[in-house]
């Protein structure tokens, strides 16, 4: 009985190891331009992604948002669940996070209490780039539509430089096409015996 319970708990644990996903290599900045349905014009902005608060969630933070030239700070959603697809990561649905911030009017620092929403069946990380539609509630909806791609912040990828053959000189500073295989020369500017 022993025996079948613990390998029924093995089993058990196995599975649930085998369906946590790797979130990790969204993570980053991405840059790009964001829409908003009360200004005709986009914007540039950030969305940082970083590790959620729980396994197989991520932190999305929409960085220095503003709406009508006032400013509202960092706009973060916790705990946003993410999915894997065979075309990159998706995130779930979110409806009425609330979100706390301070937004400064004529000078003065205000709290403003938002209600977030993910909209639209896109959102997610293809590749490099990111979709992200949101609505930010307060008294009156803003959507916004946001496209951009990561920023890279180091160096992704190695890459060999390219070897050069060596080139050889006489001491009297003349190039040589084809060296001896004995005397003194200058390879890559230092003095060489060959001998």
């Amino acid at each position: 009985m022993k025996r079948t319970l613990l390998c029924a708990l093995a089993f058990y644990i196995s599975l649930i190891c085998s369906a946590q996903i790797d979130v990790s290599p969204i993570f980053g900045e991405y840059t790009g331009k964001i829409e908003l349905d009360v200004s005709p014009l986009p914007k540039k902005v950030n969305y940082v992604i970083s590790k959620g608060a729980s396994e197989g969630t991520i932190k999305l933070v929409l960085k220095s948002y503003e709406v009508g030239g006032s400013p509202y700070g960092d706009i973060t959603l916790d705990k946003v669940p993410v999915t894997q697809s065979a075309s990159g990561f998706v995130f779930g649905k979110l409806e009425g996070v609330p979100c706390y911030t301070t937004v400064t009017r004529r000078g003065q620092k205000l709290d403003a209490n938002l209600t977030l929403s993910l909209e639209g069946e896109t959102n997610g990380v293809k590749g490099d780039e990111l979709t992200v539609g949101l609505k930010i509630s307060q008294g009156k909806d803003v959507h916004t539509k946001f496209v951009g791609k990561k920023v890279a912040t180091s160096i992704t990828t190695i890459q060999g430089g390219n070897k050069k053959a060596d080139v050889y000189y006489h001491i009297n500073g003349s190039r040589v096409v084809k060296p001896t295989k004995r005397g003194v020369y200058i390879i890559n500017g230092k003095k060489v015996l060959k001998p």
